[in-house]
């Protein structure tokens, strides 16, 4: 009888044994695959710390202190932020959307069907190859692409598009206020000097160890000082922060700060400060 592992077949097992072995590390899901120092997340209603090897969850909340951080298993896409910088992650398998509060923002995406949405409080970005650079500032958001082609909005009030255009390699726009969106040439010297030196070269993957597991490190229950940067923010996101945070309202103190801050909106009114009920008039 002829042998069904001939000497070809064993060569063809062996291959196919290192192939698998020594393939690319790929992530199901969202990690923070560097961290200088610890990164806050909140999830949830608890604020938490984590480092390198922390699985993300959609709506997770992320604040760098004074050192830089990346993100990767979205796709394809490498993303860092730099220090003092906010970021919300909202991922599906469908669509990754990041909402920069305040700071910087890279994100490197290959060519594909991966669509990254980024968000601030003055744009929205669509990103579906090259590389960008997006900056949230109190009083300015800028964009620059370094590679690439994309869709940058100008949002309104309501977060309705007032206007999109499109920026090609090496363009950049800034947005001041409330004022309409510029576009020009290369980014001036006050756009260079502020971004992180780490943003000046290209991203580099960085992989944790596989099947590493890294548990975020509880703290406590958020403050209102911790969350009140995205609950005054106008950054929509699909989690709707209002439901996530009415449970803190049995915190007397949390209670007290917003109802200082939002007790008057439009979202939190109608949850502080309810209408009496309605009392039906007896008849005759």
């Amino acid at each position: 009888m002829t042998s069904l592992f001939t000497a070809k077949t064993v060569v063809r097992f062996a291959c196919l044994f290192l192939l698998i072995t020594f393939a690319p590390f790929t992530l199901a899901q969202g990690l923070i695959s560097f961290a200088e120092k610890p990164v806050q997340v909140i999830r949830g209603t608890v604020l938490h710390t984590g480092v390198a090897g922390v699985l993300l969850e959609s709506g997770d909340l992320l604040a760098s202190a004074e050192a830089g951080v990346q993100l990767m298993g979205f796709g394809d896409a490498i993303i860092a932020f730099g220090p003092a910088s906010r970021i919300a992650v909202e991922h599906s398998t469908k669509a990754t959307e990041l909402a920069l509060l305040e700071g910087w923002l890279k994100v490197q995406i290959k060519a594909g069907e991966q669509v990254i949405m980024i968000q601030t409080s003055r744009l929205r970005v669509r990103a579906t190859s090259g590389t960008l650079i997006v900056h949230a500032g109190a009083l300015r958001d800028e964009v620059f692409v370094e590679n690439g082609t994309q869709m940058v909005a100008e949002l309104g009030s309501k977060r309705e598009v007032l206007r999109e255009i499109k920026l090609d390699r090496e363009q950049f726009a800034v947005r001041s206020g409330d004022a309409p969106l510029k576009t020009g040439g290369r980014p001036g010297r006050e756009f260079i000097d502020e971004m992180p030196l780490t943003f000046r070269d290209g991203l580099v993957p960085v992989t944790p160890p596989k099947n590493a597991k890294v548990a975020l490190k509880k703290e406590h229950e958020v403050g209102y000082d911790e969350v009140a940067r995205w609950l005054e923010s106008p950054i929509v996101l699909q989690q709707s922060l209002v439901r996530r945070f009415t449970p803190r309202l049995k915190d007397r103190a949390f209670r007290q700060s917003l109802d200082a801050a939002l007790g008057q909106s439009r979202d939190w009114k109608p949850i502080l400060h309810p209408p009496p009920p309605v009392i039906p008039k007896k008849s005759g």
